[in-house]
């Protein structure tokens, strides 16, 4: 059995496409929680990324709620109003109601940091297309705490600015090869 306990995603503008790329197929094994924290405005609305989430993945998509602790074999989605945050190492949602953080809520680098104690060694952190650099601070923080870290390939990203500076902070970091995202994450798990 994998190490993986979690499975964090961050992401914003073209990032969907992305997760329905790399979740879309059914696994061989069982797949630990997978928490994607995701840019979007209210309009956008968290419901209708769900839906869409739901529409083509194999595992239930849920909207993450407050207090609830992490399932196996659930994918959940954070909410568009509060930063998302992990607590009881790693295991339980927790929302964090202030500013946009880099004009963004959730803030990625907020999630990816509440996951930076001992849990982090049994976290696989990635981060997904995005247009501004929310994130990369976090996924180093996790990076430096023991967490897998991995970024799609900015060279076939929607929005590159995202991963391109989180792979320009980390020597060690994994580029998810553009097309063979579900096999990527298969041979990590």
């Amino acid at each position: 059995m994998s190490s993986i306990e979690r499975i964090l995603i961050g992401g914003s503008a073209g990032s969907v496409e992305q997760v329905m790329q790399m979740f879309s197929q059914p696994f061989t094994r069982s797949l630990p929680p997978v928490v994607y924290a995701c840019h979007m405005t209210q309009s956008e609305g968290v419901n209708r990324v769900r839906d869409a989430l739901n529409s083509c993945l194999p595992i239930p998509v849920l909207v993450a709620t407050p207090g609830v602790e992490l399932a196996r074999e659930h994918f959940y989605v954070s909410p568009a109003a509060y930063h998302l945050l992990l607590e009881d190492e790693g295991r339980v949602f927790r929302f964090f109601d202030d500013e946009p953080y880099l004009a963004s809520k959730p803030s990625i680098n907020l999630f990816f940091m509440s996951c930076c104690g001992h849990e982090a060694r049994s976290t696989l952190a990635i981060l997904l297309s995005g247009a501004n650099t929310d994130g990369a601070d976090g996924l180093h923080a996790l990076n430096r705490s023991g967490a897998c870290c991995a970024v799609a390939d900015p060279e076939h990203c929607q929005f590159d600015i995202m991963p391109r500076t989180a792979a320009s902070l980390l020597e060690n970091i994994q580029i998810i090869p553009h097309c063979r995202e579900h096999q990527w994450l298969e041979k990590v798990l």
